[in-house]
């Protein structure tokens, strides 16, 4: 698993229980729970994602969105490749 990845995604879940952002923790903390190291992990983790920037781009911050679509661009990647 790459580091890089694996940093965004803590820092994500972590920054939003800290500003107690509910909505977008509640998209999010299933597929970030969901990693199990296989494809079908990733691919949850990555619509959580999908789901977060759809439903409360108004609600993160702009770097908060720029993390979340690097993310999104890192998983993709991941399972392509």
């Amino acid at each position: 698993m790459p580091e890089e990845l694996l940093t965004i995604l803590k820092e994500l879940s972590d920054c939003w229980c800290e500003k107690k952002q509910l909505g977008p923790l509640s998209k999010y903390l299933p597929g970030y729970l969901a990693l199990n190291g296989l494809t079908d992990g990733w691919c949850h983790c990555q619509d959580a994602l999908k789901d977060v920037r759809a439903l409360y781009r108004d609600q993160i911050s702009a770097e908060e969105l720029k993390q979340v679509n690097k993310a999104i661009n890192l998983i993709d990647r991941m399972i392509a490749g």
